[in-house]
């Protein structure tokens, strides 16, 4: 919880500052495709933290839902860096997902996304992945996007992996 109060604070600070920005046009209503790095900590697993990017396409089908498709490249680390075979690199997972992204305000949102993730080393396994964002979006001036900043719950199965991440990303949109 404490770790959350400083993001908290820092979208209210962002809301109150963005408030002087005119939106150039509604979110709503645009086609948008976004892109940024993600940061994550797993929970319960072998794995540290995770850094990585991310992209994600948007288009809406009604006024508040738009439909999103989004796919990811991390690297998660491990604890333990070495065993008795030498060292140990890091796991790269590629999570391929769809989803649906519900406006809550203009610059408040919610993202539910399934699909897959692929580990491409060692194992090569693939899991049933799950995950659900909550994000806000700092609008620019004259771009009908904007910085969108989303702190991101992912599941990837009972015995794979929870992590908690953090998203932000550079969103354009277009009608």
């Amino acid at each position: 919880m404490k770790k959350l109060l400083p993001l908290l604070f820092a979208m209210i600070t962002a809301n109150a500052l963005a408030q002087q920005a005119r939106r150039p046009e509604d979110p709503y209503t645009l086609k948008a495709i976004s892109i940024g790095p993600e940061f994550s900590m797993p929970a319960k697993t072998d794995f540290k933290y995770g850094v990585g990017a991310s992209g994600q396409v948007e288009y809406p089908f009604t006024d508040l839902v738009s439909f999103t498709g989004s796919i990811a490249y991390t690297r998660y680390y491990y604890k333990v860096s070495s065993n008795e075979f030498g060292a140990v690199g890091p796991s790269i997972v590629i999570p391929v997902k769809v989803g649906a992204k519900f406006f809550l305000d203009p610059d408040i949102h919610c993202d539910i996304e399934t699909g897959v993730a692929l580990e491409t080393n060692y194992t090569k396994r693939k899991s049933f992945a799950v995950s659900f964002l909550i994000g806000y979006t700092i609008p620019l001036e004259k771009n009908p996007g904007g910085v969108d900043i989303g702190l991101k719950f992912e599941d990837w199965g009972k015995e794979r992996m929870r992590a908690v991440g953090l998203r932000v990303a550079y969103r354009l949109g277009w009608k």
